[in-house]
């Protein structure tokens, strides 16, 4: 090869280098049914949530149990709001409707495979949660 023509590729190799840097990072799969738990005034709570992915947008829908005089028995379903993924980063909120009254409760994270972890957002604050995925 020639020195000129080594030349006249020298943008095309830079630009494929710089590429290589500049790539998006890759999003975390939180597709798939999860059971999620944390810890409540009245023990360990867990959680079901079927979620869907669509590129960085997520949709779902959480199952929770209802426990306690007040709350009735059997379970409720949640339809997921405002649901979004970011490389390992996911967030979405669940609003409950209790007595006439919606309880927001925003869900924050991250995803590694199989496991989840993060924090519940809600009227009382903060409290921790981690959830397993369900196999298929």
């Amino acid at each position: 090869m020639t020195r000129r023509s080594l030349l006249r590729l020298l943008p095309t190799l830079l630009v494929g280098a710089l590429s290589a840097f500049l790539v998006a990072p890759v999003q975390a799969q939180v597709a798939g049914t999860w059971e999620i738990s944390d810890e409540g005034p009245r023990g360990t709570r867990t959680t079901t949530v079927a979620l869907s992915q669509e590129g960085d947008v997520l949709t779902g829908v959480m199952t929770m149990a209802r426990r306690g005089p007040r709350g009735g028995e059997g379970s409720m379903d949640v339809t997921v709001e405002d649901g979004s993924v970011s490389g390992d980063s996911f967030s979405f909120v669940a609003a409950l409707q209790m007595r006439g009254n919606s309880i927001r409760q925003i869900y924050r994270g991250t995803v590694d495979g199989d496991v989840m972890s993060g924090v519940i957002e809600g009227p009382r604050g903060e409290q921790p949660f981690t959830g397993r995925r369900v196999p298929s």
